[in-house]
């Protein structure tokens, strides 16, 4: 849809400003427009600006080949994540090379420090691993899945 020639050039400003911080309040006014505009919260409502917004994003997705199946991939790393991942059957922590692209991608974080013994000598180290917000990635997913709590919960039962 081309929707340029139906916003003037400051809701294309607003518009491109949007889509740089997601806020609606702060792109109306970085184009321009004045607080009271901004606080209505109107501009972001315009089916022309829905419209421009969605062919920008389509656009940019397009160019860096994303695809809901690569969010949906993603999400389901986090949301089924098992800290086993993380660790070989002796039960000492996997080395990052030894890990697998489902662990690497649910792994937020992952710090090494040294243990000292009490003469001051390094003993061994110490792994920290972080994991992504597993119930935040489930409800994501399942809402990206277009799963409601009634259909979950008749599902489980």
């Amino acid at each position: 849809m081309n929707t340029e020639k139906e916003l003037t050039d400051k809701q294309r400003l607003f518009c491109d400003h949007y889509l740089a911080s997601l806020n609606a309040r702060d792109a109306a006014r970085r184009a321009g427009y004045s607080d009271a505009t901004a606080r209505k919260g109107t501009l972001i409502n315009l089916p022309q600006a829905q419209a421009y917004i969605a062919d920008q994003q389509a656009a940019a997705a397009g160019k860096i080949l994303i695809t809901k199946d690569m969010i949906i991939e993603e999400l389901a790393k986090i949301a089924f994540a098992d800290i086993s991942y993380f660790y070989n059957a002796d039960g000492s922590v996997k080395r990052l090379d030894e890990l697998d692209d489902k662990a690497r991608g649910a792994l937020a974080d992952r710090k090494v420090s040294d243990v000292y013994g009490d003469g001051k000598e390094k003993i061994g180290e110490r792994v920290h691993i972080k994991l992504h917000n597993k119930m935040e990635a489930l409800d994501k997913l399942a809402k990206h899945l277009g799963f409601s709590q009634a259909k979950a919960y008749q599902s489980w039962n």
